[in-house]
């Protein structure tokens, strides 16, 4: 009788012990709880440096797709340059890197959303030279 006791108390302790691990437990990026921590944009772009979004002081926003329907599209963070595409290096554009049948291509990180481009909080992400394209970002806020 009394293992079965001692079997019952130990069930009980350790329920609530991983009751108590759990609940703080958490995965980096901590993403907003209490709204919708999504966010996507699209368009076209209206000018030689478009702003795509500011990010709101309190959050930053994590970029996991980019897509442009040029080749020439320059990527900025502010007046920061982070990603610069050329003839052949152009990994947001959506066509090329789709690929086809004879030509078959899996992708970028961007294009794929796996990216993983940080707006900082209060900062701005910017497509510059891209000839009125149209664009598609999406993503999520983090806590900085």
């Amino acid at each position: 009788m009394w293992k079965n006791i001692l079997a019952f108390a130990a069930l009980i302790l350790s329920v609530g012990v991983s009751a108590q691990l759990i609940s703080g437990a958490y995965a980096e990026p901590r993403t907003s709880l209490g709204s919708n921590p999504a966010g996507s944009f699209g368009g076209n772009l209206t000018s030689n440096a478009h702003t795509v979004l500011t990010a709101p002081s309190d959050q930053a926003f994590l970029v996991k797709t980019l897509l442009t329907a040029e080749s020439s599209c320059n990527i900025y963070i502010d007046s920061t340059l982070y990603l610069s595409q050329s003839a052949y290096f152009v990994p947001t554009r959506a066509w090329f890197n789709a690929g086809s049948h004879d030509n078959p291509n899996v992708g970028s990180a961007f294009t794929q959303g796996r990216a993983n481009l940080l707006v900082p909080a209060g900062s701005s992400l910017v497509i510059h030279d891209c000839n009125a394209a149209a664009y598609y970002v999406d993503g999520y806020y983090v806590h900085p």
